[in-house]
């Protein structure tokens, strides 16, 4: 998102290049800016990339100058921490530019890149606008929600964060000064990084302005949509006292359950054969913390608490047991569903191909522009849509051909039926389409050519000699072959029928006869 402001902007193209002459390109999905945030974690953070990293030569300079280093690893983070690396690195971006150029130098290809773009004006701006969000936005939000509020509470700090994205989408040169911002002062930590960021600057706050612009837009319609019970019109946003009561206990966060998710991970990695009913044992155990109310107890009542659960615990063991056998059978029956789902869908498929071939058996398939026009000549008008529908329909259920109009495949706009000239140009097209792929017959270890070679091919309902003539153009696994029965001397043959005829070979349907 925050790159499309600089589309049109020479600097901004995906190859980068260094003071030396040497380029790199970039293949991420990653948007540039978080590129190089991800590159600024690699280098200047501890043991991140021991490798291509510098992050004690860049401690060292930073000390040098009474200052911190302060980046941390990009990974192994939830999504806000682009908002803490945006702030960081538009407090160092100066630092890292001399550091790489007058200092440390850019060593390898990772420092190389990470100066690139760190000379790239809407990099920069854009590092600015994360970090007045983090400074503004973010972290006062986050101070809010952890101040012991009730959870309903925060439905009018919400409804105000809305509002202002709202009003800072359409102009936000104040909020890129610092004099908006949706939360109260006193929630705002005004330390060297916020003077750097609300300092004004002529060539980084225009791109600024417009990229924060774009990013509340955004940010706004995220807000919207997962607090809509919470904003007006939701069901929560003017809560009853009896709503209260009943969500008293709802934290406004999900840092406990964060919480909890990451021991178990560890569990899982730590010691992966240990049982569910072990790891959510300890995890009650801790969370809950029973050792503690335990040894508030008087020693005899805690003695029977302790026998009594015991006792329970084969019980609960039994109970365990029972549950997993329940669980594995609900696998197997959703397994066996989703097979016979597969079956039919199949079989459905399979269905689907038998119709339109049935129907290319009766009319051939037409291969050059001149047989459409030729066999359309001797057909009724009602045959002629019968006859252009089976061409469009085998081509793309069954030969799968890929178009880049999917309009080719259509028979019908908004309800109203495509002429037979459309139709015809249509068919007319996709035989070009299909004459500009690989025409040869691809040879393969297995089985031998076949184009030229007279076979006798098996059915159920017999044998049947003929000769293969060649392959569909753009379709090398499908086969022209005529069959002896369907030709007359000294004439052209009566049809042409198309197979599959290596698979057929394979399954020994199909024997070449030695001539």
């Amino acid at each position: 998102m925050f790159e499309k402001i600089a589309e049109q902007d020479p600097s901004s193209s995906d190859t980068l290049e260094d003071e030396d002459g040497s380029s790199g390109e970039l293949f991420s999905s990653d948007s540039k800016t978080i590129t190089f945030l991800r590159f600024c974690g690699k280098c200047f953070a501890r043991g991140v990339d021991e490798k291509s990293g510098c992050y004690s030569a860049f401690r060292t300079f930073c000390q040098s100058q009474n200052e911190k280093s302060m980046f941390v690893n990009f990974r192994g983070n939830r999504f806000n921490i682009i908002f803490l690396m945006g702030q960081i690195a538009f407090y160092h971006h100066q630092r890292i530019k001399h550091f790489f150029e007058t200092v440390h130098g850019s060593c390898n290809r990772l420092q190389k890149l990470t100066l690139s773009l760190v000379k790239k004006p809407y990099i920069i701006a854009s590092c600015k606008v994360l970090g007045l969000i983090s400074k503004l936005i973010t972290a006062p939000l986050w101070r809010l929600i952890e101040s012991n509020v009730h959870v309903l509470d925060m439905n009018n700090s919400y409804h105000t964060l809305l509002a202002f994205f709202d009003r800072a989408s359409e102009d936000s040169s104040d909020f890129i000064n610092g004099n908006d911002h949706p939360f109260d002062s006193s929630l705002i930590e005004r330390d060297e990084i916020y003077v750097k960021l609300v300092q004004p600057s002529d060539v980084i706050d225009d791109n600024a302005c417009a990229l924060a612009q774009m990013a509340f837009k955004g940010l706004g319609g995220v807000l919207r949509k997962a607090m809509k019970e919470q904003l007006p019109g939701g069901s929560f946003f003017q809560p009853t006292d009896e709503i209260r009561e009943h969500t008293k206990s709802v934290i406004p966060h999900n840092k406990v359950p964060e919480r909890v998710f990451g021991i178990l991970d560890f569990f899982l990695r730590y010691r992966p054969n240990a049982t569910t009913i072990s790891n959510e044992a300890f995890l009650m155990f801790a969370f809950n913390k029973t050792s503690e109310w335990l040894q508030s107890l008087p020693i005899t009542e805690k003695e029977k608490l302790l026998t009594e659960c015991r006792k329970e615990g084969r019980q609960m063991q039994a109970k365990y047991k029972e549950r997993l056998k329940e669980i594995e059978a609900k696998r197997r029956e959703n397994l066996q569903n989703k097979q016979l789902a597969l079956e039919k869908k199949q079989k459905r498929a399979l269905q689907v191909k038998s119709k339109h071939t049935n129907a290319i058996l009766y009319y051939g398939l037409w291969q050059r522009p001149d047989d459409v026009e030729n066999i359309l000549a001797e057909l009724s008008n009602t045959e002629k849509r019968k006859a252009l529908s089976s061409q469009i329909r085998f081509r793309q259920k069954v030969l799968k051909q890929t178009v880049i109009d999917k309009q080719l495949y259509q028979m019908s706009e908004k309800g109203k039926a495509y002429s037979l000239e459309k139709l015809k140009n249509n068919v007319i097209q996709l035989i070009k389409d299909a004459a500009d792929s690989p025409s040869e017959e691809s040879p393969t270890q297995e089985i031998p050519l076949l184009v030229g070679k007279k076979v006798i091919h098996t059915f159920n309902e017999g044998k049947w000699p003929g000769r293969v003539l060649s392959v569909v153009a753009g379709f090398p696994e499908f086969y022209n072959i005529v069959y002896d029965c369907d030709l007359q001397e000294n004439s052209s043959p009566n049809a042409i029928y198309t197979y599959t005829l290596k698979e057929d070979y394979r399954n020994g349907n199909l024997e070449i006869v030695p001539e």
